[in-house]
C-alpha cells in the first residue's frame, strides 16, 4: 500500500515538473510584445517633412509635434513636405510669411520668412497639425531704414547698414533690372562700429515692389521693399 501510494506521489511530481516550464514560457511568449508593432495608417500616411535653416542644415521634423526655431527678422527658412500631394501650411500670425516655392511630384517647398518686431511668434501648422514655433530674433546688425518704400524711377535713397568691425557688408535687389543698389561712400568706423551706406535707385518697371537684401558675412537679410512709380 506505502509503495503502490509513493508511485503515484513520484507520477505526480514528474508531471507537474513538464508542465509548469512550459506554462511559464507560454505566459513569457504572451507578454513580449517589444520586438512588433503594429504600424496605424494615420502613421503610415505621415509625409517627411524637413526643415532647412540659413546655415544649411536640415532638421527632421514631426507634424503634431511643434519644433521651437528662432528666425532673425528678414531672414527665412525652407519647408519641404515629401509624400504629400496636397499640403497646406499655415501661420497663425503676420509675424511670418508663408510662400510656396515649388510643388510637383508630391514635394512641396515652402518658404517661411521673419517679418515685424523682435519676440513676436507664431504657430506654423501642416494641413492642421502643429509643425513649428516661430520667434522672431534680432538681426546682428542695425539699419536706419525699417519701412517699405515707393519711389519714382531715376530717384535715389540712401540708407546706412551698421555693423561689427571684421564684418562682411553688401547689399543688392532681388531684381536688379528693376531696382538699382550700390555702394555709397567707403566703409567706415564709427564708435567702434562698421559702417556703410547704399545707394537704391528705381530704374524700370514701374508698379513692382521689389526687395531689398544685405548680406552680412555672408547671410542675406531682406531690410526693406521698394515698389517703383512713374
Amino acid at each position: 500500500m506505502k509503495k503502490t501510494l509513493l508511485k503515484r506521489m513520484i507520477v505526480i511530481a514528474l508531471c507537474a515538473a513538464m508542465i509548469i516550464p512550459t506554462t511559464a514560457m507560454s505566459a513569457f511568449a504572451a507578454d513580449d510584445t517589444s520586438s512588433s508593432r503594429t504600424v496605424t495608417s494615420q502613421e503610415s500616411q505621415l509625409p517627411e517633412v524637413v526643415m532647412t535653416d540659413v546655415q544649411k542644415k536640415d532638421t527632421v521634423l514631426t507634424p503634431g509635434t511643434a519644433q521651437d526655431v528662432g528666425i532673425a527678422i528678414g531672414q527665412k527658412i525652407i519647408v519641404t513636405v515629401n509624400g504629400n500631394t496636397s499640403p497646406t501650411l499655415t501661420t497663425d500670425t503676420d509675424a511670418v510669411q508663408i510662400f510656396t516655392l515649388s510643388q510637383s511630384n508630391g514635394k512641396t517647398t515652402y518658404e517661411v520668412f521673419a517679418r515685424g518686431v523682435v519676440g513676436a511668434t507664431a504657430n506654423v501648422s501642416l494641413n492642421g497639425q502643429a509643425l513649428l514655433k516661430v520667434t522672431n530674433t534680432e538681426r546682428p546688425f542695425w539699419c536706419d531704414t525699417t519701412i517699405n518704400l515707393g519711389m519714382h524711377i531715376g530717384s535715389s535713397y540712401v540708407f546706412q547698414i551698421q555693423g561689427e568691425l571684421g564684418s562682411s557688408i553688401d547689399a543688392n535687389s532681388a531684381d536688379s533690372s528693376t531696382l538699382s543698389v550700390s555702394k555709397d561712400g567707403n566703409t567706415k568706423t564709427i564708435n567702434g562700429k562698421l559702417v556703410q551706406n547704399f545707394r537704391v535707385t528705381p530704374v524700370g518697371n514701374s508698379g513692382k515692389t521689389v526687395g531689398v537684401y544685405v548680406n552680412y558675412n555672408g547671410i542675406a537679410y531682406k531690410v526693406l521693399y521698394i515698389q517703383s512709380m512713374q
